[in-house]
């Protein structure tokens, strides 16, 4: 497929909540410089770039923030920066992601990822989101990318896999069995010392008609919302339109809405550096 149909959403709505105090809320963790002289969210849009630029990757953030992550990306377009008018949480953001890139190109693929992710060996992390969306390209599958556990964390959501998928690439592929939540102590070390369990990174790649099927069948509300901001995405009564969308719609995550439900799931493994700077701790087994 042309990668011009290649479009990503980076998912920054996150409150600073759970990294206060140097986060907050008018300044999410991120908008922070944690490791370096780089907001995280700037270094996410530089890191996909050579791939996807700027001008089809959309930044899904709150309403109130859409001032602060323009400052911290001047140049980044403006119409590609969405406010979300309240928190309806992941299922919701990418719900209206694919609205608005649908509207755009109707053929796209496009890559879920967030804001508040360290990533290191870039080129390897890019040839998995070019792999993976090459594949979603020409098949009805539901991509995600998955973490080899370093440790039984009772703080990530699990993958389990079976298979290995025959997808043309350096990168490895399994089939995806089941999504399962955030375990205890106890069923983290089994799903560790097993060896077919990966931690849920939460990013994603799929071609617009493949999740567009997959809201149809178990969110039909999303799907629905999808159909009628079809054609209204550059009004300038946009805003109040999602709003009024927003009110009616549940508050409930991908993996709840989708991912546990569908049977068409692949799972790259994770070959690059990973960490999730969720919390303070994040990076860190239980135990110290």
């Amino acid at each position: 497929m042309n990668s011009s149909s290649f479009y990503a959403i980076i998912m920054a709505g996150g409150r600073g909540e759970r990294f206060w105090p140097a986060s907050t809320r008018a300044h999410p963790k991120q908008l922070l410089d944690l490791f370096g002289d780089t907001p995280l969210l700037t270094a996410a849009v530089r890191r996909i770039e050579p791939l996807i630029p700027r001008d089809r990757i959309l930044i899904i953030t709150s309403a109130d923030l859409i001032d602060a992550v323009h400052k911290a990306l001047p140049d980044f377009p403006v119409r590609n920066l969405i406010g979300e008018p309240c928190g309806r949480d992941t299922a919701a953001a990418i719900a209206l992601g694919a609205a608005l890139i649908r509207d755009r190109d109707p053929q796209a693929v496009f890559a879920v990822l967030t804001a508040d992710h360290v990533i290191g060996r870039d080129e390897v992390f890019r040839q998995t989101l070019a792999q993976g969306m090459e594949y979603a390209a020409h098949h009805p599958a539901l991509v995600t990318i998955g973490i080899p556990p370093r440790f039984p964390s009772t703080g990530f959501g699990y993958i389990r896999t079976g298979e290995s998928a025959p997808i043309p690439g350096p990168i490895a592929f399994r089939r995806a069995l089941q999504f399962v939540e955030k375990p205890d102590a106890e069923t983290a070390g089994q799903y560790v010392a097993s060896g077919v369990y990966f931690w849920n990174s939460g990013m994603f790649m799929w071609s617009m008609a493949s999740i567009t099927a997959a809201f149809q069948s178990f969110r039909p509300a999303l799907a629905a919302m999808m159909d009628r901001l079809r054609g209204h995405c550059g009004d300038p009564d946009f805003s109040a339109r999602l709003a009024a969308e927003y009110n009616r719609l549940e508050k409930i995550s991908i993996d709840y809405a989708v991912m546990e439900k569908a049977d068409n799931i692949l799972m790259a493994e994770c070959a690059f550096d990973w960490d999730d700077v969720g919390s303070w701790t994040s990076h860190q087994p239980e135990n110290g």
